[in-house]
C-alpha cells in the first residue's frame, strides 16, 4: 500500500508541476453530502455527515473530505456500536478544463483514514444464563484505504453547484483490534471487505478569491 501511495503522490506532483505558473488558487468550494444527511434524519441507527472542501491548483482540485459515522446494529440479544471520524484527501484532475460554464468532469485519487472505536454487548438466549451479559470493545482502532474517483460538478448558479463522486475503494486495512472483530469502518463501509464501491452527492457553494481567466475554446 505504501509503494502504491508513493506512486500516486509522485504522479500527482508531476501533473500539477507541469502548470506551476497557475498555482495561485482563485476558488474555494465547500459542500455537504446530501444522502448522508437524509439517512441520518430517516434512520435512528445511523448518524452520519460529511463535509467536502476543495481549492484549485491550475485546473485541478485539491480535496479534503471530513466526516463522522455513528452506527448501531441491534437485535434482541446483542447491541453492536461503531463510531468515529474519518477523512479523505487527494487530488481531482479536471478532464474538461476549457468548459466555459465551469462544469467539471474529473478523475482522481484519495487517501482515507479513520480513527474509531466499537463495542458489543451480548445476552445469551438461555434460561440458565438469563442474567449474563457479555461485553467487548476496541477503543483505539485505525483504518486506512485508497480510492480511485470519477465524477462531475455542475454549476447551478454563479456560486452554487451540485455534483457526484463515484469511488472505488481498495487496500483497506484495520489495526489496533483485540478480540472484537470490526464490522464497519467509518468512511469506507463493511470492514470485512478489502475493496468497496461508493457514491456521494454533494451540494456545494463556491467562493472566488480573484477573477478567473476565461478558458480558451
Amino acid at each position: 500500500m505504501k509503494s502504491f501511495a508513493s506512486f500516486l503522490i509522485v504522479f500527482a506532483f508531476g501533473v500539477l508541476t507541469s502548470s506551476a505558473q497557475k498555482f495561485v488558487p482563485h476558488t474555494f468550494m465547500a459542500g455537504i453530502d446530501i444522502p448522508g444527511v437524509a439517512r441520518s434524519i430517516a434512520s435512528s441507527d445511523r448518524n452520519m455527515g460529511e463535509l467536502q472542501l476543495s481549492t484549485n491548483l491550475a485546473s485541478h482540485l485539491v480535496i479534503l473530505e471530513y466526516g463522522f459515522e455513528n452506527i448501531k446494529r441491534d437485535n434482541p440479544n446483542f447491541k453492536f456500536k461503531t463510531n468515529g471520524p474519518y477523512f479523505r484527501t487527494g487530488v481531482d484532475f479536471t478532464l474538461n478544463p476549457k468548459n466555459p460554464h465551469g462544469h467539471k468532469i474529473f478523475t482522481g485519487f484519495r487517501y482515507g483514514r479513520s480513527n474509531f472505536k466499537n463495542s458489543l454487548s451480548y445476552q445469551p438466549d438461555s434460561q440458565v444464563y438469563n442474567d449474563l451479559e457479555l461485553t467487548a470493545n476496541n477503543k483505539n482502532l485505525k483504518g486506512t484505504w485508497l480510492e480511485w474517483t470519477f465524477g462531475m460538478k455542475l454549476m447551478l448558479m454563479r456560486n452554487f453547484a451540485m455534483g457526484y463522486t463515484m469511488r472505488y475503494q481498495f487496500n483497506q486495512s484495520i489495526t489496533g483490534g483485540d478480540t472484537l472483530v470490526s464490522f464497519d469502518l467509518p468512511g469506507f463501509g463493511r470492514a470485512g471487505k478489502r475493496s468497496n464501491f461508493g457514491l456521494h452527492y454533494y451540494l456545494m457553494y463556491k467562493i472566488r478569491f480573484r477573477k478567473e481567466k476565461e478558458p480558451k475554446s
